[in-house]
């Protein structure tokens, strides 16, 4: 009877250590399948965890185009749209970027714009021009290697749980007016992917 009970006993701590022991590996499993990074604070977010939907493509380009006043950039101007939906955690911070970026030697201007707008309210996230970007001296640009951050993670860029942020990316050659010669923008090109990474804090 007393061996009965012991075998009993025995066998209900080997099933109780296994259950745990398997809960902790699960739960690894799982952590270990949805963060990507080993950073305490911002750590980037694997891509079953968000969804970045594009338009049309997550390539841009901007061949020969023509002068637009910056009056007229909204209805006139290239604009990409994409969005991004999370889908596991309940908050969490994105940042935005151009990558794999080809910038002709003329279009490395102040005159060649771009802006990042949220496309439900119209609001401009962040707005600057291509005078400078990473990788772009020195020639490096013409291997199309350059990047260039059109936004940065911050709490002001916050994503929820199922919410879709919508954003568009507008290009344009910025009409600087008769008194500015702006020859030098003729027969310019540039082409880039928009990349967007995700971040929880802890």
């Amino acid at each position: 009877m007393k061996k009965d009970t012991l075998i009993k006993l025995t066998s209900f701590i080997l099933a109780v250590i296994l259950i745990i022991g398997f809960f902790i590996y699960s739960s690894y499993a799982y952590l270990s399948m949805k963060v990507e990074g080993t950073g305490t604070e911002n750590k980037a977010v694997s891509k079953n965890s968000f969804d970045v939907t594009y338009s049309q493509s997550s390539n841009i380009s901007l061949t020969n185009a023509s002068l637009i006043n910056d009056a007229d950039k909204a209805s006139e101007a290239s604009l990409s749209k994409f969005s991004v939906t999370l889908n596991d955690l309940d908050s969490a911070e994105y940042s935005v970027s151009l990558t794999n970026l080809y910038v002709s030697s003329n279009f490395q201007s102040s005159y060649v714009k771009w802006e990042l707008i949220n496309t439900d309210t119209n609001n401009i996230l962040n707005s600057g021009n291509f005078s400078s970007c990473t990788g772009c001296s020195n020639g490096s640009y013409q291997s199309g290697t350059a990047t260039k951050t059109l936004l940065s993670k911050s709490s002001s860029n916050k994503l929820t749980k199922n919410k879709k942020v919508n954003l568009g990316l507008r290009v344009w050659l910025s009409d600087a007016g008769s008194s500015v010669n702006q020859n030098s923008l003729a027969s310019g090109s540039l082409s880039g992917k928009i990349d967007v990474s995700v971040y929880y804090t802890t």
